[in-house]
């Protein structure tokens, strides 16, 4: 009587358990794993191809240091044409040394991505 009553339990524990729902992969929203290694492997896209490209274009901005000090030293002349006031030379808001270097380095990798992605597509091989 004892393993009648084990099965049956075992049994509804079964019938409970409940598979969740299953989808179909496609190639819309799923992309082969880049290394080959990890052929089996689908990524599903997190983002859009139109986000991911002005993701990298605010990446691109914020790198970009040359653009950035302009930037800077527009609004800094326009205020102090605004407060009748001497500008500041465009050489105080350079950015110089080993930071400028790495701004460089950063923005050459995230430009050649955005470039590489020819209006909204990235080629995920390079990114891992």
């Amino acid at each position: 009587s004892s393993s009648s009553s084990s099965s049956s339990s075992s049994s509804s524990a079964l019938m409970s358990f409940r598979m969740p729902p299953l989808t179909v992969c496609t190639e819309a929203n799923h992309v082969v794993h880049p290394d080959s290694t990890k052929a089996n492997v689908l990524l599903r896209r997190e983002v859009s191809e139109a986000a991911l490209y002005l993701q990298l274009c605010a990446y691109v901005r914020a790198l970009d240091a040359p653009a950035a000090a302009k930037r800077v030293h527009a609004a800094a002349a326009a205020a102090a044409a605004a407060a009748r006031k001497a500008v500041p030379p465009p050489e105080r808001f350079k950015i110089q040394g080993p930071v400028a270097d790495t701004l460089a380095v950063g923005l050459s990798a995230v430009d050649s991505l955005r470039s590489r992605s020819q209006w909204h597509w990235v080629d995920s091989k390079y990114l891992y």
